[in-house]
């Protein structure tokens, strides 16, 4: 985050944040349970209505390096009159006060956001330019802004990107083609540079210019679709175009998490990683829990949510990362071993996120490594309640849409298989006790009908350890287990009993995981 401004009152809050257009972060269940895009930069105002006791004015804050074609969005804690919103009352002025805005602000999610769209010729390097929000705008309740709001904005250099090693400009050989065969070399020059990762090329395009935004946009979000491990490590585009009669030329600029420097790295480091970690004698299900354990293990959850760390380079070279950096480290991996897996984007706790799903025996799963490691990070412990699910399963926290959260990605396969059954079938004991499904048994299962009895069974033959699943429709068991199991136990003798319980993840009943050490 590059900076962040914030307000209170007693009613309502007023707050100011601007950073790059990112996938997915997901802040995670623990702190809570846990963003995509191809918007440049997004400045994030929520802004402050009459009607609170408290009246509070927003100060300028200065953004520096803007990209030229960069797009503003306004969040506002109120709908938004329609009416209210145009270019007269929401804008963007150069420095002799002239609006350069040249689109109509576009009114968007049910009222509570406004787009501003950089102009079509986008804005003058090294120029400074101001994002107005006048005090007219109005909410569906007609109350007005207490003040209006304003934030100053600076344009790169046109050579700032120059001395990068991964920022090129490149002219790409001249096109020949007619109507639409033209975009087949079109779409190969641009999976070329964004493959990469090249942050400024120029394409010369010679053919029809009819809709040739259009055309440039599917193509692009061909290329895209077409390869996931890019689609989830690219950040944003822009592209713009000049031209008459059958010839143009597309400028584009881009930002990707990893530089080709950085992929080749993860490349290599992923082949050295997997020569350590898996064996001849392996199967793919083991092969996939050696992937999983190694990348909790061996990463934390970057708890500052930091964007700049968000790809499979950071995991391996800082050693933290967020949800699309453990997602596309896994997929990567695992495509090394040849084990077919997807990326996936959707929603976790109510949060923007990215998992993945991966294909063992014909059938898929979903695979969740960022909530299956613990936050905070806790060494040595891998947990896997997010581990190789069916679609039922996993959907009591997380949901997700055919195309992703930008609705171009490949459709999803279909995860209608239980692992544990798989596992019951292969007579796989080892795999599954090491994955702790075995507790998912009937062997291994308690109602609130047999907890009593099971207890003292358990202590009647002096167990010590014993661990099992209680699946109840008692409320507050994780508070009131004290009294559940001292009822239970009552009368029984033991000098001490401790217990350990927690929520089970993967399964749709109410159910835990209990773990109880008795002395006698």
């Amino acid at each position: 985050m590059l900076f962040q401004s914030q307000f209170n009152s007693k009613d309502f809050s007023i707050s100011i944040h601007v950073y790059d257009r990112i996938l997915p972060n997901n802040k995670r269940r623990d702190t809570m349970k846990f963003v995509r895009g191809s918007v440049s930069i997004i400045l994030f105002i929520v802004l402050l209505f009459i009607g609170s006791t408290e009246i509070f004015a927003a100060s300028p804050i200065d953004k520096k390096d803007v990209d030229p074609h960069h797009d503003f969005t306004v969040y506002f804690n109120q709908k938004v009159d329609q009416r209210t919103v145009h270019i007269k009352n929401i804008h963007v002025i150069d420095q002799n006060g002239k609006i350069v805005t040249d689109k109509e602000p576009k009114l968007v999610d049910g009222g509570y956001k406004v787009v501003v769209e950089a102009p079509e010729s986008g804005y003058a390097y090294g120029s400074t330019y101001r994002l107005v929000v006048t005090d007219n705008v109005l909410s569906e309740k007609q109350k007005p802004l207490t003040n209006e709001l304003q934030m100053n904005f600076t344009i790169k250099n046109a050579t700032a990107n120059s001395d990068a090693s991964n920022h090129h400009t490149k002219t790409v050989a001249s096109l020949t083609a007619t109507a639409d065969s033209s975009l087949n070399p079109l779409k190969e020059q641009i999976r070329t540079a964004f493959q990469n990762r090249q942050t400024s090329f120029s394409i010369k395009y010679y053919g029809d210019l009819n809709n040739l935004t259009d055309k440039i946009t599917k193509t692009v979000e061909e290329v895209l679709s077409e390869d996931e491990y890019l689609f989830y490590d690219y950040r944003n585009y822009r592209f713009t175009w000049n031209g008459k009669g059958n010839e143009a030329t597309i400028n584009f600029t881009a930002t990707f998490y990893q530089t080709k420097e950085q992929v080749d790295y993860v490349n290599k480091r992923v082949q050295e990683i997997l020569a350590k970690i898996i064996k001849s004698s392996m199967n793919d299900h083991e092969k996939v829990k050696a992937v999983h354990d190694y990348v909790v293990s061996n990463v934390a959850y970057d708890t500052t949510y930091s964007q700049a760390n968000n790809a499979p380079y950071f995991a391996l070279t800082k050693g933290k990362t967020l949800c699309n950096g453990y997602a596309m480290l896994v997929y990567k991996m695992l495509e090394e071993l040849d084990i077919p897996v997807r990326l996936i984007s959707g929603k976790a706790g109510g949060d923007s996120h990215a998992w993945n799903l991966v294909q063992l025996d014909g059938k898929w799963y979903h695979l969740d490594v960022t909530w299956d490691d613990p936050t905070p990070d806790k060494k040595g412990q891998v947990t896997y309640d997010y581990y190789l699910l069916a679609d039922d399963e996993i959907r009591q926290s997380h949901s997700w849409k055919d195309g992703g959260s930008t609705g171009i990605e490949k459709t999803y396969p279909r995860a209608n298989t239980y692992y544990i059954e798989v596992l019951t079938k292969r007579g796989d004991k080892k795999l599954m006790e090491s994955l702790g499904l075995q507790y998912l048994t009937s062997d291994y299962t308690v109602d609130d009908n047999k907890f009593s009895t099971y207890l003292k069974t358990k202590i009647s033959k002096k167990e010590k350890n014993f661990t099992f699943r209680y699946v109840t429709n008692k409320p507050n068991v994780l508070n009131n287990f004290k009294q559940i199991i001292s009822a239970a136990t009552n009368g029984l003798k033991y000098k001490n009993l401790n217990w350990n319980v927690s929520e089970i993840q993967r399964t749709k009943e109410k159910d835990y995981l209990v773990s109880i050490t008795v002395t006698y």
